[in-house]
């Protein structure tokens, strides 16, 4: 089961639904009053908005010579997904895992800014639609409100302790929220993946149900709520995938991931991170179809220094679709619940019936029982990280390695000496640092720590 949204401008909207119902014919044409946003068109267009705006802080979009930060390309090359073959300091330092957060401007603070812009997007529309109450208003509320919990969810998985959570008023003012430690970040999560559960109940859209029931349990498990998060999965099908479309119309609407690695060369696939990264090479070399690469035919990267480059083929066009929840993660989550019980008997089917999907004998059954206590969260970390590569789960997975199953840090992160020039190891983050420009907040004075 599928569900796509295609992604559009709100501004290209506007104009668009202004020459059929003169929408902006007003004394202000450069303003859009909120009474304007309530008639039919103008709903649509900020529905159009959000679903951009999300789409943009999740899969990117490019310029003529870069590609903007987004969930996904951020936090894999911070974790163990992709590294650095660009010639951007600041690239170079959150790669190598030393970002200052004194310094932390350019690329860092546009994907910290696109991130809130996007929950506020989302809030403001759900928030809209539920007062002008038009006749899609379930549906739409339920979608908003589940592209919010993730929103929620990135910012706990990416960033430190402390992210402050501001709002604007009609009027245009920022209203300065106080920062918001990360676990009350996850369960604002849950609260807004709820709403969205009994909105899409009302709207009866199971498709839209099943996306918030993965949301949720992606929050829960964040929160060690392993049972739960299982709950909240149970019926949600293995075959679901919700993804967000993107198209060659604009920058904007592009597949940044696409555009980055293999179009600019300025990210490369990464294989053993570090010394301690999945083997995300090898694992498809040795015949596994999750994660697929190729070497580029030019060999080098970006800055022509940094290696081999490697180009990922999960999404092969500026137009690739990418997926932000599926039922595999459903499944993944009710495996770890089961590694939480100590059922070690459900934890292996649950993987044995996912990894036979892939139809592979490369990746044939296995038997937990085998495997010391140990392994089986090794084993069930590196399947999550094959099964979600390249979609934004993997940070958060290795931060809750070191939090929830007391792995050292060191073991888990990229560690000993760094491949590039500018610095001789890599450094000590576990997460990104709130953007600098956020110390216009009185209610901000840094991040209340770097834990994981």
């Amino acid at each position: 089961m599928q569900y796509r949204r295609p992604m559009m401008l709100i501004v290209t909207a506007l104009a668009t639904t202004a020459a059929c119902h003169d929408l902006l014919s007003v004394k202000t044409p450069d303003v859009v009053r909120p009474e304007d946003l309530t008639t039919a068109a103008g709903l649509a267009a900020l529905r159009a908005g959000a679903y951009g705006d999300f789409a943009k802080a999740y899969g990117g979009d490019a310029s003529a010579s870069d590609a903007q930060e987004t969930q996904i390309l951020a936090t894999g090359m911070l974790g163990d997904e992709y590294k650095n073959t660009d010639t951007d300091p600041e690239r170079i330092a959150y790669d190598a895992r030393r970002a200052d957060p004194k310094g932390v401007g350019g690329h860092l603070s546009n994907f910290y800014a696109v991130l809130q812009r996007a929950r506020r997007s989302a809030e403001e529309t759900a928030d809209t639609y539920a007062k002008a109450a038009p006749t899609n208003v379930d549906q739409v509320t339920s979608e908003m409100l589940s592209l919010a919990g993730f929103i929620y969810t990135f910012l706990g998985e990416d960033y430190c302790n402390g992210v402050p959570i501001s709002s604007v008023s009609a009027e245009g003012v920022i209203q300065y929220g106080a920062p918001q430690t990360t676990q009350q970040l996850f369960q604002t999560a849950v609260t807004r993946f709820d709403a969205a559960i009994t909105s899409a109940q009302k709207a009866g859209n199971a498709s839209l149900e099943q996306l918030a029931r993965v949301g949720k349990g992606r929050a829960l498990v964040n929160l060690a709520q392993y049972a739960q998060a299982a709950a909240a999965v149970a019926t949600v099908p293995t075959s679901f995938r919700y993804t967000l479309a993107y198209s060659t119309n604009t920058p904007r609407q592009q597949n940044a991931v696409y555009y980055a690695v293999n179009l600019l060369q300025r990210w490369s696939f990464a294989n053993k991170k570090g010394g301690n990264g999945i083997d995300y090479q090898d694992a498809f070399t040795a015949g596994d179809p999750r994660t697929p690469f190729v070497v580029n035919p030019n060999n080098t990267g970006f800055d022509k220094t940094a290696g081999t480059q490697y180009f990922q083929l999960l999404y092969t066009s500026l137009a690739a679709p990418i997926p932000l929840a599926t039922g595999a993660e459903a499944r993944l989550i009710e495996a770890e619940a089961a590694l939480a019980a100590g059922n070690t008997a459900s934890f292996t089917s649950i993987h044995n019936q996912l990894r036979a999907t892939l139809n592979k004998p490369q990746v044939g059954p296995i038997d937990a029982d085998t495997m010391s206590a140990a392994a089986r969260v090794s084993f069930h970390f590196r399947e999550r990280a094959l099964w979600m590569y390249s979609s934004g789960h993997r940070l958060g997975d290795m931060r809750r390695l070191v939090r929830q199953y007391g792995r050292p840090t060191e073991q888990v992160f990229p560690t000993g000496v760094y491949y590039r020039s500018l610095y001789p190891t890599f450094g000590t983050d576990v997460n990104f640092p709130v953007s600098f420009a956020e110390t216009n907040n009185p209610s901000f004075t840094g991040c209340l720590d770097r834990n994981p």
